[in-house]
């Protein structure tokens, strides 16, 4: 997972950015659209390195560093129709709680736990996770500048 600078983009880059950005405007047939062609063009292997791409992307917005220790992050998962906050991953759906769970593993580096998270997922439910963690990705980019001011105060 720690990747070295790469002055070439993969060539998925702009169907993950056209799926991440159209999430963010909440257009999921166009995110869809989006996402079918990249599987398409490049099969469902690079899925791993695009959530990879939409978790780095929504860190960078909120303005969080991966932590290199192998910390995990105490995760709160907010419901931004609700503006409700919870801290158990019990009192979420379960691709939520995978989300935020594949998330932490990345801002700790863990490489273990994000490729167990990978296979974690229930069989027939891949789709719906992806979505689930595209959706967190893309409404804390969108968010991600409110996230980050409030951090600071």
């Amino acid at each position: 997972m720690n990747r070295r600078p790469n002055p070439t983009p993969p060539p998925w880059r702009d169907h993950a950015t056209a799926c991440l950005h159209a999430a963010m405007r909440r257009d999921w047939p166009a995110a869809v659209g989006a996402a079918d062609v990249l599987i398409a063009e490049h099969g469902p292997g690079v899925l791993p390195d695009v959530m990879l791409a939409w978790i780095d992307t929504a860190l960078t917005a909120q303005g969080i560093t991966r932590d290199k220790t192998g910390e995990p992050a105490l995760l709160l998962f907010g419901n931004v129709d609700t503006g409700r906050v919870a801290t158990d991953a019990h009192d979420v759906n379960p691709a939520v709680a995978w989300a935020g769970r594949l998330i932490n593993a990345r801002i700790a580096d863990d490489q273990d736990s994000y490729r167990a998270l990978l296979d974690a997922v229930p069989a027939g439910m891949d789709q719906r996770y992806v979505t689930v963690l595209l959706d967190c990705c893309a409404q804390s980019c969108r968010l991600g500048p409110r996230i980050a001011a409030a951090r600071t105060r």
